[in-house]
């Protein structure tokens, strides 16, 4: 069994993404704190949160049954690549944004937790591969 593990773990593609899952489910659920921090900071309100969370899990809903057959017919790399771009512009967005926008908020919480789901399954399929 340990040497299985130390041969998954020389094969320096495994290793490289498996070290971005780790770095990506990390900074998302940090972000998530955050978020949740900030929402419950501004408001103090429960209900807000509880928004955020409704939106937060909405995108596996919806996108659950639907997604494998999405990215086993899409470019994975494409998806990668569009998915962390989203994620990168809609967190500069939250970062400057002076306003308190929510219904536009929420539209982008929903784009960004969307696009970590695409993001998470992606890298389970480039495990199992």
């Amino acid at each position: 069994m340990k040497n299985s593990f130390i041969k998954i773990l020389s094969n320096i593609n495994f290793t490289k993404v498996w070290f971005s899952l780790i770095l990506s489910l990390v900074s998302a659920y940090t972000l998530n704190f955050i978020l949740i921090g900030k929402i419950f900071n501004s408001t103090q309100s429960s209900v807000a949160v509880a928004f955020f969370l409704f939106f937060y899990y909405l995108p596996t809903i919806i996108l659950g049954p639907f997604i494998g057959v999405l990215i086993d017919n899409w470019n994975k790399r494409s998806i990668f690549a569009f998915s962390s771009l989203l994620q990168a512009l809609i967190v500069l967005f939250y970062s400057l944004a002076k306003e308190k926008i929510w219904p536009l908020y929420a539209l982008f919480c929903f784009t960004l937790f969307a696009m970590n789901y695409f993001i998470l399954q992606l890298e389970q399929v480039y495990l199992l591969l």
